[in-house]
């Protein structure tokens, strides 16, 4: 289940403030957890992988992920992981937020409901002249908690609704078409990947994590634009490959089913029979007797009807002309 963090947990450690930001830098995997808080982290340097609620997402310099209260979710860096981490009590989006923007339009915002992203994933990304502005209003929130001079929080309270607002703007920007075309963009990059490692082991989670969406989300796109999951494209290059391996080359089945990425006899053969409706034996076989050479061709069938027609009327019409 996970360790279940309490804001005021956090509080005893930052003196009661209703919003705690702090700065870290990640080299160990963290252990899957949740809180009764709100969370936005930002990535500040390096890379890794962002677990929420059984999601993966690969995440990087400029993304900025956004926890609702109770989602269960963990960092794993790679090679180190740079995060600013701002902790917000429910009480205060509540009671301070309110007076600048609509309640109930914040926790849909942090909550990603109005924008019904659950899908797309929470993490948006910001270009590099968006996140150098994003790096700095974290920035000065750490340093107004950490020094607490005059007003320190009505300044850590305009810095977290001028970021609000940065991130509002981006959601917008981002509805669901816009993020399925720029799947799009990508997809033929993606299908001259598969194409060229279609005997590898290749998994849907992995394109989707390199490629920075969420596993459902991806699969439900790529099946839109191919007609078929990846799983079935695969297959399906993989199956037309050993098609032309039968056809030119004298390989075992075994070698051909290892060769085109098929680790087990037993899944090539139904695989290929999905597609051809026959085994891959039966198809080597009719490849070889169409391949054969027919011996009887090199000569002439002279018990054949239009054969005789032919010799027998030629000769009577030549005789008549002559005559």
């Amino acid at each position: 289940m996970g360790k279940v963090f309490k804001f005021k947990e956090q509080q005893q450690n930052e003196g009661l403030e209703p919003v705690i930001v702090y700065k870290h830098y990640h080299t160990t995997e963290e252990a899957l957890h949740s809180h009764d808080f709100f969370e936005i982290a930002y990535i500040y340097s390096g890379c890794g992988e962002q677990i929420i609620n059984g999601d993966h997402f690969f995440v990087k310099h400029g993304d900025l992920i956004i926890l609702d209260k109770t989602d269960k979710h963990c960092f794993i860096p790679h090679n180190g992981l740079g995060i600013y981490n701002c902790l917000i009590s429910p009480e205060f989006i509540d009671k301070q937020l309110s007076s600048s923007f609509d309640a109930i339009d914040i926790l849909s915002l942090i909550a990603f409901q109005e924008f019904n992203m659950g899908d797309i994933a929470s993490v948006i990304r910001f270009q590099p002249n968006q996140a150098f502005r994003i790096e700095e209003i974290f920035s000065q929130m750490e340093d107004e908690l950490k020094h607490k001079e005059s007003c320190y929080r009505k300044v850590v309270h305009n810095c977290l609704e001028n970021l609000l607002v940065h991130i509002f703007r981006e959601i917008s920007k981002n509805d669901t078409l816009q993020v399925k075309q720029n799947v799009e963009t990508i997809l033929p990059e993606i299908i001259n990947y598969i194409e060229e490692n279609y005997n590898q082991k290749i998994s849907l989670t992995e394109i989707a994590r390199k490629n920075f969406y969420s596993p459902n989300y991806f699969s439900k796109i790529f099946k839109e634009s191919q007609g078929k999951t990846l799983t079935q494209f695969i297959s399906e290059l993989r199956i037309k490959e050993s098609i032309k391996m039968l056809e030119t080359t004298d390989f075992s089945i075994e070698s051909i089913a290892y060769n085109v990425g098929y680790k087990d006899k037993k899944n090539f053969y139904s695989a290929f029979k999905k597609m051809t409706g026959m085994t891959p034996k039966t198809y080597k076989l009719k490849v070889q007797i169409r391949l054969k050479p027919n011996k009887n061709r090199s000569e002439p069938d002279i018990s054949s009807g239009s054969f005789l027609y032919v010799r027998v009327i030629a000769p009577d019409f030549s005789i008549h002309a002559c005559g």
